[in-house]
């Protein structure tokens, strides 16, 4: 069996005693605290904070860009018994996001239509390659999932085979 591939991390800029001294004082590991210089968390209060965030550190929801504008749609989708579209990215965060912004939407009684991009070849991660829009995996009794895949068009997405452009 090969030897896994050598990581080249960002520079730190800073001393690997430092380092040290800041993990031990932060009860992390050297390499936690030199990822976070390297990220450019510098000082302790910010990797304290970064290591043990609290949901008082995050930004309140309605300061995201868009926020009331999103909030009135979606409210009156409910009221009016819309289909809703829930689409998230190919990565962790984007599924976790998207089955949770379902899961909670389909407790309120919602049609939610969840789609997330297939993931890009390893190889062509990063290039301009296109990613194809996907049905996730799921029941395939599942309401949220009925209905035709969708798919990326240069004027946008349309479900499979429909006319629309």
């Amino acid at each position: 069996m090969s030897e896994p591939p050598e990581l080249a991390l960002r520079d730190p800029g800073a001393d690997p005693a430092e380092i040290r001294e800041r993990a031990a004082a932060l009860g992390a590991s050297p390499a936690a605290v030199s990822l976070l210089m390297g990220r450019g968390v510098r000082t302790p209060e910010d990797q304290e904070r970064w290591l043990r965030s609290r949901l008082a550190d995050l930004r309140p929801p309605d300061a995201m860009a868009g926020f009331e504008p999103a909030l009135d749609l979606l409210q009156t989708a409910i009221r009016r018994n819309w289909r809703v579209g829930v689409f998230g990215d190919y990565d962790v965060d984007g599924v976790t996001t998207a089955t949770i912004l379902t899961t909670y939407l389909e407790a309120l009684g919602v049609q939610v239509v969840p789609r997330s991009p297939a993931a890009p070849p390893a190889t062509a991660f990063g290039s301009t390659t296109r990613a194809r829009w996907s049905r996730p995996a799921s029941s395939s009794s599942s309401p949220a999932t009925a209905g035709p895949p969708i798919t990326r068009r240069s004027s946008g997405c349309a479900p499979a085979g429909s006319r629309a452009r």
